[in-house]
Order: structure tokens, then sequence, then C-alpha cells
């Protein structure tokens, strides 16, 4: 309904039209010369005498590991959003720092002018909120 799946082939389809990228993104994080000889080896099987299992076993393995690798990622973001919070929270931080972590786990990249429209302060009052961040999650104070 939404067109997922429409975009998700046509991504495998342009991932297959650029060998380089698609020997290291799109099927699976090619490790070793032997993950690459089983990818063009099953790739060459599909050419010459249309061994598709073989193809299809080797992407769905790679398609299982880097959706492994995501969620993993995604709870060790989870775990860091939470530490932070509770660092500032314990620190008894204003609650422009935490609607700032907050947000720099939407949007990992912030700038004084973003800060300001987020927090709705004056520039130097983004710059301050941010300077603080830095030296309360970073260097420890």
């Amino acid at each position: 309904m939404d067109g997922n799946g429409r975009i998700g082939r046509l991504l495998i389809s342009l991932c297959s039209a650029r060998r380089d990228f698609f020997l290291t993104r799109c099927c699976t994080s090619v490790r070793s010369s032997s993950d690459t000889v089983t990818l063009l080896q099953s790739l060459l099987g599909v050419s010459q005498s249309l061994r598709w299992a073989e193809w299809i076993q080797f992407f769905l393995r790679g398609v299982s590991e880097q959706a492994t690798d995501a969620i993993d990622r995604a709870h060790r973001l989870l775990e860091l959003r939470e530490r932070f919070r509770r660092q500032f929270h314990e620190a008894r931080s204003s609650a422009l720092l935490l609607k700032l972590i907050d947000e720099l786990f939407n949007t990992p990249i912030v700038t004084i002018p973003r800060a300001m429209k987020i927090l709705r302060v004056t520039y130097h009052s983004a710059q301050g909120n941010i300077e603080r961040l830095i030296e309360e999650a970073f260097c420890g104070k």
C-alpha cells in the first residue's frame, strides 16, 4: 500500500547494477575473501545454470545478518539515550538539555540555529546548552 515493496525491489536492482556497492553493502557485509568468492560463485551459478536457490540462500543470509546488526545498533542507541537521560537527570540538568538529548537521537547533528528552534531560546542560550551537553556528556563533568 505504501510502496515499500516496490522501493525495496528497486534498491536491490540498483545495488545489483553497482557491483562494488553490491559486494560490500547490499547482500551481506563481505568480511573476507571467502564471502566475496561465495557471492560471485552464487551469482555465476544463477547466470550460467539458473541456480537460484544458492543465490537466494546467500542473499537471505545477508539480509538476516544485516537485520540482526540493525536491531543490535538500535538497542545500543536506545541504551545510550537512556544513559544520557539518567546522567543529566541525576545531575539535575535543565529540561533544555534533556530536550536537546532527545533531539540528538532523532537527528544526530545539531547546529546552534537548529538548537535555537528546538529549544526556543536565543543564540547565546542555545550555544551554552550545546557546550554544557558536550562538557557533561563527553568530558565527565
